[in-house]
């Protein structure tokens, strides 16, 4: 029962923050331009994988990538994408970076599977 209650106030109190903080996330992109925005924005990527069944700490741009060199039809669809917004290789990059097992597998190149 405790644990219901719990549960309904973290719900509650998230609910009442999110409103806020994207707010002074807005404040931040549009009037300031320093390191703390690309933090936050990291942090929304990280939530954002995590609330899609996601590893922890993980980014969708890793979760991507890594589907990407293990054949997912998805990924070659979204990496691409996810790559012509944030540079090339960057879904392939960042799975490198998050899967240290990886990095004995030979380096790739999105190009490569075409």
């Amino acid at each position: 029962m405790w644990t219901y209650v719990l549960r309904f106030f973290v719900l509650v109190i998230i609910l009442l923050w999110q409103p806020i903080q994207f707010l002074l996330f807005a404040y931040r992109v549009l009037f300031k331009n320093d390191k703390k925005m690309f933090e936050i924005a990291y942090a929304y990527d990280v939530v954002a994988n995590t609330t899609l069944n996601g590893d922890r700490g993980e980014t969708i741009s890793s979760r991507v990538g890594y589907a990407y060199l293990n054949g997912r039809r998805y990924a070659k669809v979204l990496a691409p994408l996810i790559d012509s917004i944030f540079g090339a290789n960057h879904c392939v990059e960042a799975a490198y970076a998050f899967h240290p097992t990886l990095k004995l597998i030979k380096r790739v190149h999105i190009s490569d599977f075409s």
